[in-house]
């Protein structure tokens, strides 16, 4: 059986990574409007 503690943080890392990949795109959308 899997460690639910370890498939908790995975999800975490997944879900922290998401969301910088979507602020990233959103930068890069207000810069490309910049210029």
């Amino acid at each position: 059986m899997m460690d639910d503690r370890k498939v908790e943080q995975e999800a975490l890392d997944w879900f922290t990574r998401l969301q910088d990949i979507e602020a990233t795109e959103a930068d890069w959308r207000a810069f490309t409007d910049w210029v």
